[in-house]
């Protein structure tokens, strides 16, 4: 199951960095023992703006499970846009997955790659 998801991550990465006419993107995946990647990405496009995501994930049986992760978006002046993570928040909220926008952090599970990929498409056309 692990080598379907890092194969099906890596297609959409290389599909979507097209679509979104990348000027820079930037893919990395360290297979490790016992079911783990640790998968790591940039984008830059033409306007400046720039994403950025992180993952670790333990597959385990037909199951990935997205240890800890991070999907980040910023403008050309390095400002957030969005981030999406699963990190412990301060205040405390009632799950960890959640949102950040420059105004709120939401509660929120984490998007698909084709979702968070075309959330960008809206964000920076």
């Amino acid at each position: 199951m692990l080598i379907k998801y890092l194969h099906t991550l890596q297609d959409e990465w290389y599909l979507w960095s097209g679509i979104l006419s990348t000027v820079h993107a930037d893919l990395s995946i360290d297979q490790r023992a016992g079911g783990q990647a640790v998968l790591r990405g940039e984008m830059e496009f033409p306007n400046g703006f720039r994403f950025s995501f992180r993952e670790y994930i333990d597959s385990c049986g037909k199951e990935i499970e997205r240890v800890s992760y991070s999907y980040h978006l910023q403008d050309c002046a390095n400002q957030l846009i969005f981030r999406y993570d699963n990190s412990p928040h301060k205040p405390a909220l009632n799950q960890p997955e959640h949102r950040h926008s420059p105004e709120t952090v939401l509660e929120m599970n984490p998007p698909h790659f084709s979702d968070l990929f075309s959330e960008i498409l809206t964000l920076i056309r």
